[in-house]
């Protein structure tokens, strides 16, 4: 959901003209609406303009989801909006004409998901100070404030409650054997990975991390991630969020800014803003642990132009991170 005020370049193909009607009919638009291609990426986006308003079409990839994991998810995203105070921004789901957030539709042979969503113009922050850091930390607290009441309060049979959950297996084991089984991967560099997963394995059982493993996350909440408008710092793509420790959200952080050389200046006043210093000193492993995710899933994204360019140089800067982390805070 990643919505800015310039245009992309890399766009989707435009829809269709049965496609296009079958999005009007289906959140009842005017006649005089166009659909227009916004944003590539993962998710592709696409501009909707009917004359009395603007709204963002956001439509799953052809991996897609089961609609399960979509409803859960959209869920959230309505849990979040409606916390009363405002405390927590997220983009407005418009409901279909039969009061659905999302409706199924075919792309040729595929039936992917299409979500409704309203139109947000703000900007990303491209060089923060330290007041930035220090209320991205209170952003990510007051975030999994409001998910921990949610939580209290959500009958049982929720949907929200159907999102992935963290396993030592899905994060460690699964990334590793992936990376040992692709055969285009370097053998060193895939050993590489496998050693560094063994390590992580002996330190999430020595850790504390696991205490607050049924907390729910945004699981990649990076300064892309954050819509800055006139009126709140808006959260966005929420994709992948699930259960599990919230020392991997702040992970996402450092691993962020490692990569981008900001994490002297950026890591104490982002902790100050978050305010748990106990969540805090578990992030250098929540940072190995989200790098050893993404190596994981690159095997399966060389469809996707940025990871196709250069796997093996993506793989090798995760596993400098990894190592970093390990060496520089000791587990």
């Amino acid at each position: 959901m990643t919505i800015q005020t310039d245009r992309p370049s890399e766009t989707p193909p435009p829809l269709t003209k049965g496609q296009a009607e079958e999005v009007a009919a289906t959140w009842g638009l005017s006649g005089n609406f166009a659909i227009t291609p916004f944003h590539r990426g993962e998710i592709p986006h696409y501009l909707c303009q009917d004359g009395a308003a603007d709204y963002f079409l956001r439509v799953s990839p052809p991996r897609g989801q089961e609609a399960g994991t979509l409803a859960s998810e959209l869920a959230w995203i309505e849990a979040l909006s409606e916390m009363p105070g405002g405390t927590i921004t997220t983009p407005r789901i418009l409901k279909t004409r039969e009061g659905r957030l999302f409706h199924a539709m075919r792309f040729g042979d595929e039936l992917r998901f299409v979500v409704m969503l309203e139109t947000l113009y703000g900007f990303h922050l491209t060089d923060p100070a330290r007041d930035d850091w220090h209320h991205y930390g209170q952003t990510l607290r007051g975030f999994h404030e409001a998910a921990s009441r949610i939580l209290e309060t959500a009958e049982a049979s929720w949907i929200g409650h159907d999102r992935p959950g963290f396993s030592s297996e899905t994060f460690i084991l699964e990334a590793s054997e992936t990376l040992l089984r692709a055969p285009w991967i370097e053998p060193d560099l895939a050993q590489a990975f496998a050693t560094e997963a063994a390590h992580l394995s002996e330190a999430v059982r020595r850790s504390s991390l696991l205490d607050d493993a049924r907390s729910f996350i945004h699981f990649d909440l990076h300064l892309a991630n954050l819509l800055l408008t006139p009126d709140a710092w808006v959260l966005l793509d929420f994709d992948e969020c699930r259960f599990g420790p919230r020392a991997i959200d702040l992970g996402v952080v450092r691993l962020h800014a490692r990569s981008e050389g900001r994490l002297e200046a950026a890591w104490r006043p982002f902790c100050e803003g978050y305010g748990d210093a106990s969540v805090a000193d578990n992030a250098p492993l929540g940072t190995a642990l989200k790098a050893l995710f993404l190596a994981g899933k690159i095997p399966n994204r060389l469809d996707v132009p940025d990871v196709a360019k250069d796997p093996h140089g993506i793989l090798k800067h995760l596993l400098d991170i990894i190592h970093d982390e390990r060496i520089g805070s000791g587990f």
